[in-house]
């Protein structure tokens, strides 16, 4: 799935009202605008978010070796 694919909002209060705050999203899953306090433990979502990353990362590179092997 692309960045692109996917849209993802931050609600927050602003009085009565409520502001979407659109988040991107870069190629590995990551939020690259994290909104603060965003789920709290923010130490536990970096470590989730980075292992993730990792693992995107990985599949990424096995993809590329699959591709290149094939040719």
């Amino acid at each position: 799935m692309a960045p692109e694919d996917v849209a993802v909002y931050f609600c927050r209060r602003a009085g009565s009202a409520t502001e979407l705050e659109p988040l991107r999203l870069n190629m590995f899953g990551e939020i690259e605008n994290w909104p603060e306090n965003f789920f709290g433990d923010e130490m536990a979502d970096i470590a989730g978010r980075t292992l993730a990353a990792m693992q995107r990362k990985k599949e990424l590179a096995k993809e590329a070796a699959n591709d290149a092997g094939s040719h």
